[in-house]
């Protein structure tokens, strides 16, 4: 989302954008159109404050709030387990046990991240973690025992799988 926002200043600004910030700001748009843009909480909150949301406020009527599930928290905690920073632990707890209350949906389809760090450690980790999550889930109520591990994906990689 940083890059995306970056983009949208820069665009209004009438300046080139860097090969990063375009690629976030076609992915971003690509995931509007499809109608499926998810943020979280915390992020919300940081683009309804004064100095972002003049800029903000093109986009956060076309994105979705994720609310805190049941279980993200307890999720998060054990994320941290495998050194992700207590921010990226709290965004891949938000992908499987955030819940969009209006559309009584839980966790997301994809993590987007221009967060190369975070998404090499995913998927370095992923069978351990996924190990981890089937042992937990299996305990768990419904709608909670369907909670899933979404990839997590860079902007480019998302518009590769949007646009083909």
């Amino acid at each position: 989302m940083r890059e995306f926002l970056r983009a949208v200043v820069r665009e209004a600004a009438q300046m080139p954008l860097p090969p990063s910030q375009a690629t976030a700001n076609l992915a971003v748009q690509a995931m509007i159109s499809e109608g499926i843009p998810y943020i979280t909480l915390e992020t919300y909150h940081i683009l309804r404050r004064p100095q972002a949301y003049h800029i903000a406020n093109t986009v956060l009527q076309d994105l979705h709030v994720l609310q805190r599930g049941k279980y993200l928290l307890r999720w998060r905690r054990r994320l941290m387990d495998y050194t992700f920073s207590r921010e990226d632990a709290l965004i891949l707890s938000y992908a499987s046990f955030g819940v969009d209350l209006l559309a009584s949906r839980l966790g997301v389809d994809v993590v987007v991240t221009t967060d190369i760090v975070m998404k090499e450690r995913w998927e370095i980790e992923f069978d351990q973690i996924k190990k981890r999550f089937n042992r937990m889930t299996c305990q768990l109520k419904t709608p909670y025992r369907s909670a899933t591990l979404p990839p997590v994906l860079t902007p480019s990689e998302v518009l590769v799988s949007l646009i083909g």
